[in-house]
C-alpha cells in the first residue's frame, strides 16, 4: 500500500485535537501544539534521545517527561568487552516542568540535580550535549560534551501515526540520523574521543498521546530491548538505484511500555 509523503507546512493537531493528516516526511513539517491536545496531562508524552557510536564505544542520552514520571538516562557502551554502564534517574510527577520544546528545530532541553546534570543545546548548525555527572560508577565520574553537526540540506524521517484505539491518541516522531561527532567524554582518566570521520550520532524525538491497556497487574511496565552490531545488505530507492551497505554499525530495538 502506498504511503502518504506531507510534503507542506501545517498544524499537526486539528481543532478537536486529532490528527489532520497521517503519514510521513523529510522534515518536521507539522507543528506541535501541547494546547491542542484534548486528553488529560498525564497522557502526554515527550522525550529526546540521543545515540552517538564509533567503531569501539559509544554513548546515549536521554531526557523524557512521561507527565507523571521524569526519566533522565546516561549510557556508556564499549564495543570490544562488550559491556555498558548506565545512571539514571527518576522524577516523579514533572508534568511537562522539563519544558521539552515544541520543536526539533529549537530550543534547549536543560535537567540539573544533585546527582547529574545533562543538556541538549541547540545552536546554527549544530546540538551540542553536555554531562556531568559526579558519581557516574562508585569509583569514576563522568564529564565532557559532545557537538553534532547538523547542516541544512540534511534530511530526516519522520512519522505522524494514529491509535485506532483512540482519536485523540497519536505518535509523532522524528529521526535524525548520521550526524557527524566530535567531542570527549571522560570516565575518571579514561577519555572516549569521538571525531567527525568515524563517529555519527542519531536524534530520536518524540512527542505523543499514548493509549493506555490495563491487561495485568502492572500499572508502570517498561521492557526495552536494544541489539547493537553491524549491518549489511542493500536498499533499493524509488528510481531504481540500490544502495548496498557493507558492515555498518548500528541498533535494532524492541520496545513494550505500558505507563
Amino acid at each position: 500500500m502506498e504511503q502518504y509523503r506531507i510534503t507542506e507546512p501545517a498544524d499537526l493537531l486539528n481543532e478537536e485535537g486529532t490528527l489532520k493528516q497521517a503519514g510521513w516526511a523529510k522534515d518536521l513539517l507539522l507543528g506541535y501544539d501541547r494546547q491542542k491536545i484534548k486528553v488529560p496531562k498525564f497522557r502526554i508524552k515527550e522525550w529526546d534521545y540521543y545515540c552517538i557510536l564509533c567503531e569501539s564505544y559509544g554513548a546515549a542520552f536521554t531526557i523524557a517527561d512521561n507527565a507523571y514520571l521524569g526519566f533522565v538516562s546516561v549510557t556508556l557502551f564499549d564495543f570490544k568487552e562488550p559491556k555498558e554502564i548506565t545512571k539514571t534517574t527518576m522524577t516523579l510527577f514533572p508534568l511537562r516542568s522539563l519544558n521539552m520544546p515544541s520543536t526539533s528545530k529549537e530550543g534547549d532541553v536543560v535537567f540539573q540535580n544533585k546527582d547529574i546534570s545533562l543538556k541538549f543545546l541547540r545552536r546554527q548548525g549544530q546540538r551540542i550535549i553536555s554531562v556531568d555527572i559526579p558519581s557516574f560508577t562508585k569509583e569514576n565520574s563522568l564529564s565532557g560534551s559532545i557537538t553534532l553537526h547538523q547542516p541544512p540540506s540534511l534530511e530526516s524521517m519522520v512519522i505522524a501515526t494514529p491509535f485506532p484505539k483512540s482519536k485523540h491518541a497519536f505518535y509523532y516522531n522524528q529521526k535524525i540520523n548520521c550526524l557527524p561527532a566530535e567531542g570527549e567524554l571522560s570516565l575518571g582518566e579514561q577519555k572516549f574521543l569521538f571525531q567527525p570521520k568515524d563517529s555519527f550520532g542519531v536524534l530520536d524525538w518524540g512527542r505523543g498521546v499514548w493509549t493506555y491497556s490495563n491487561t495485568s497487574l502492572l500499572i508502570l511496565q517498561s521492557n526495552q530491548h536494544q541489539v547493537f552490531g553491524h549491518f549489511s545488505g542493500k536498499a533499493i530507492l524509488d528510481n531504481g538505484q540500490e544502495i548496498r551497505v557493507r558492515n555498518l554499525l548500528g541498533f535494532a530495538e524492541k520496545v513494550y511500555n505500558r505507563w
